[in-house]
């Protein structure tokens, strides 16, 4: 599988989370060997090979924080590095404040969201599954921090990939289940990860929201390294009940994540195909770089964008700054009578998945109990 936190700037592909170390991994490789009556190569040549094929073991998703790192190896100089956690004291420091006005003002919301690392399916014990390739899971979670209310997007490859209106879309209807008379401004807070958050498909879907229903919607980007939320400890809770039970199907997901918390049960949406529209055919701004030359900024240097009523992005290179429209032409056509009809669907029919992995897990039927095998049949692929 890809990686989940940099998939826009690698090209390595890792294991799935079945295997903790190598030493683990080459014991199963020898176990295997031995039965199919096979010269192993050594740990030692594995690890090389790995090297080879640009491949490595699954971790856990993490917020690498290469400027940290950077520093403490002094690649990176003591100004660069005080720029840096002053963003991210900044940032902080500025959800604080938004989730404290959030719960004296109930006409503010504020809100964070996260894609949890990838889950795979069938997730189950047994040496079958080691050598084959399974379906991909996505739950895309946000967290509201007044009320700890929490909303999970459900779905898998065969019913939508990871492009930026899949993320579009799920954003624009958690905002419209918080909408609700008074209300006045929503806040969200997430990385800055450009594919999921910050690109022209997810700002024009919610530009389209707060002109649709009349209110300021507010995109805030934590500092890269330090993007700790509370929608993380959502996914932890997540994993730990994952792990506890096997998983033949996503629906034994989405099964077990409303289990998860029953005090204050996670609300779930399972996602088919239909639910995901093109919001990439919405033309407000063609793009959303504050700059226009070469040497302003770009997007990545965005760490606030606001959506206004009237139809105008604003935005901030820095929390402090204050608001200024971003330096872009704006379709005139934009204003209320949009609705949601006119946003076209992303997908005609489910995304295929590839031959290879669609035969791969009709064999892993032989070890997922029968009610399920239904499921894998219908499938479709290449």
């Amino acid at each position: 599988m890809p990686s989940h936190y940099c998939r826009a700037t690698t090209t390595k592909q890792y294991l799935e989370p079945l295997f903790t170390s190598f030493s683990e991994l080459h014991r199963v490789y020898l176990q295997d060997c031995e039965v199919q009556g096979k010269l192993a190569v050594s740990r030692k040549v594995l690890i090389k090979l790995f090297d080879e094929m640009n491949l490595s073991l699954f971790h856990p998703k993490k917020d690498p924080c290469d400027i940290c790192v950077g520093h403490g190896t002094g690649n990176i100089t003591d100004g660069d590095f005080a720029v840096h956690v002053d963003r991210k004291t900044k940032a902080r420091n500025e959800k604080v404040r938004d989730k404290e006005r959030a719960i004296e003002n109930s006409k503010i919301k504020v809100s964070t969201m996260d894609l949890q690392s990838v889950l795979i399916c069938p997730s189950i014990q047994a040496s079958a599954v080691y050598y084959k390739t399974k379906l991909a899971c996505h739950n895309f979670t946000t967290h509201n921090l007044a009320t700890r209310d929490v909303h999970c997007h459900f779905w898998h490859e065969g019913e939508g990939g990871l492009s930026s209106h899949n993320f579009a879309t799920c954003i624009q209807h958690y905002i419209e289940t918080l909408i609700e008379p008074g209300i006045e401004e929503i806040i969200l807070f997430s990385d800055g990860c450009g594919y999921q958050n910050r690109n022209v498909s997810v700002s024009n879907a919610l530009l389209y929201t707060a002109v649709k229903n009349g209110i300021t919607i507010i995109q805030k980007y934590l500092e890269k390294g330090h993007t700790q939320m509370e929608v993380d400890s959502v996914h932890s809770t997540l994993e730990r009940k994952f792990r506890k039970v096997p998983i033949y199907s996503p629906s034994n997901y989405v099964e077990l994540i409303k289990q998860a918390r029953p005090s204050q049960p996670y609300v779930v949406k399972y996602l088919t195909h239909t639910f995901f529209r093109d919001f990439s055919s919405l033309k407000y701004y063609d793009t959303i770089r504050p700059g226009n030359r070469v040497g302003d900024p770009c997007v990545h240097e965005l760490r606030v964008l606001k959506y206004l009523p009237s139809g105008v992005i604003q935005f901030k290179l820095n929390f402090d700054d204050e608001y200024k429209d971003l330096p872009r032409r704006r379709n005139s056509a934009t204003g209320p009578s949009f609705n949601m009809e006119i946003i076209p669907p992303a997908y005609n029919n489910p995304p295929p998945i590839k031959k290879s992995k669609y035969d791969h897990l009709q064999q892993l039927k032989a070890v997922i109990p029968i009610d399920y095998h239904s499921f894998y049949d219908h499938l479709p692929h290449d």
